[in-house]
């Protein structure tokens, strides 16, 4: 019975979450059409995603080691074990951010719509499309929007923190951006990766103090790698 329960709720929490973004398109849409406006879309995507947990029943218990300053560009960095990720990184992590993602997300319904804006897309098989999209990162970095990137490079398929590609540590020593390590322990506890159940419940984003950059080199990417890893992992433990 419980497994019939998890299974109609999976259901339900993708079909409100496909619902509220057909509602929330056509207006969507519009905010794309001018960059001036990709701050008010950005605050849309917000509302979506706070409608969306809303709705199905999941509330988020949000603790902060460190308070972002409102104006200021920062580099988050967190784990990525379930699909529930994405929703709660938009609902609750401040600033105006866009994510980095895989290319292959471009090719879902409506997706593709932000990934030419306000999002980036990353093929880490082909180099010249792979350092087109480091280059689309330090612009939007030195332009003032935040990035949000999970440095193990997608979704595992198991719940443990595997080994963090260099990428955004080397971007962040680059720009001299601080980087805010971010830990989510309780998604994939609600929506697992791979197989249709899901159950309602309380989940928890705890947002760390950031690791400023300024003072780093190029030499200093591994080491920052790993400290920004055992912060992270040292969150899902608990």
């Amino acid at each position: 019975m419980k497994r019939v329960l998890r299974r109609l709720y999976f259901y339900y929490f993708y079909s409100i979450s496909v619902l509220t973004y057909l509602l929330l398109f056509p207006m969507a849409y519009c905010l794309l059409l001018n960059k001036k406006t990709y701050t008010a879309m950005h605050s849309l995507r917000r509302f979506w995603a706070r409608m969306v947990l809303f709705l199905t029943f999941i509330r988020c218990d949000v603790t902060k080691e460190f308070q972002p300053e409102k104006d200021k560009t920062y580099i988050y960095c967190g784990n990525h074990f379930s699909n529930l990720d994405i929703i709660v990184c938009l609902a609750y992590l401040p600033s105006y951010f866009g994510f980095l993602g895989k290319t292959e997300l471009k090719s879902l319904p409506g997706i593709q719509l932000f990934f030419r804006t306000i999002d980036i897309d990353v093929n880490r098989k082909n180099a010249a499309q792979s350092a087109m999209s480091y280059k689309k990162s330090v612009m939007a970095l030195k332009e003032g929007k935040s990035l949000v990137i999970f440095p193990e490079g997608g979704i595992i398929g198991e719940p443990r923190l595997h080994p963090f590609k260099d990428g955004p540590f080397d971007l962040g020593i680059r720009t001299k951006t601080e980087i805010i390590p971010f830990a989510m322990p309780d998604n994939y506890k609600l929506l697992p990766d791979g197989i249709n159940e899901a159950k309602a419940g309380k989940i928890r984003l705890i947002l760390h103090k950031a690791f400023e950059t300024s003072h780093l080199k190029k030499e200093d990417n591994e080491k920052l790698r790993d400290e920004v890893f055992k912060v992270i992992n040292t969150s899902l433990s608990n």
